[in-house]
């Protein structure tokens, strides 16, 4: 069944993979990581991951999703910055973005 799905093109995981990848980079805003951990979970080969991931960071890269969701988390009033930036890098990592890149576009 699995062949003949695969041969008639309804099952077809490289188009999957990579419409999921997209989906979760530009419309949810996730990290590299979180896609990986989401494909893998939906048992996608890693191969496939990889290349999904990288035709999604064309469109819109890891660092530039990171200022999107910035511009949507502006610091309040009754947070000093260092407060801010702390919960700020936390919830980005919880998005799957990598430390260093947060860090860096933090300390623009």
């Amino acid at each position: 069944m699995t062949q003949y799905l695969k041969g008639t093109g309804l099952l077809n995981d490289d188009a999957f993979a990579r419409e999921r990848a997209r989906h979760l980079a530009v419309n949810r805003v996730r990290g590299n990581r979180a896609i990986e951990a989401d494909l893998l979970r939906k048992g996608i080969d890693r191969t496939l991951i990889f290349e999904a991931i990288q035709a999604a960071r064309e469109e819109l890269s890891e660092a530039a999703a990171i200022r999107t969701l910035l511009e949507k988390r502006k610091p309040s009033l009754s947070s000093t910055k260092r407060a801010w930036r702390e919960k700020t890098g936390r919830y980005l990592l919880s998005k799957g973005f990598p430390a260093g890149v947060i860090c860096e576009i933090l300390n623009e």
